[in-house]
């Protein structure tokens, strides 16, 4: 199972909501989730590009943030630009450039992870001052 349905099965446990609750509560946010789409969020069978308005749906019922959902996607965040190098970075070499993909990929790495730490500790997120 991956991150997203982990943490999405995980609020609906703790909520006691059924797939069929997750529909109606949807629904009543202007959402359209089928109980099947909830389901096959939540047991891990996600769309190779999920669905930002499933997400968004699923934020809104969960109380979760829409942003590290979409972090547990891995997809950008709502309304972001695309991130473009400045034109000097043009004369980077093959190596410097898989270097800054590195570094990208690590920051995204450990935001991941402490999404994941937040959501396995929800006390400690509580009291985790917010930028």
């Amino acid at each position: 199972m991956n991150s997203l349905s982990h943490t999405l099965k995980e609020a609906c446990q703790s909520l006691g909501y059924s797939t069929q609750e997750i529909s109606k509560r949807a629904e009543k946010h202007g959402y359209k989730v089928s109980k099947a789409t909830a389901h096959r969020y939540m047991t891990g069978k996600v769309p190779a590009k999920p669905n930002t308005e499933v997400l968004d749906a699923f934020a809104e019922v969960l109380g979760l943030d829409s942003h590290q959902l979409r972090l547990l996607a891995q997809l950008p965040p709502a309304g972001g630009e695309p991130f473009i190098l400045p034109e000097r970075a043009k004369d980077l070499t093959d190596s410097e450039r898989a270097a800054v993909i590195s570094v990208i990929d690590a920051i995204l790495n450990s935001k991941t992870q402490a999404i994941k730490a937040l959501n396995q500790n929800p006390r400690k997120s509580e009291n985790t001052p917010t930028n």
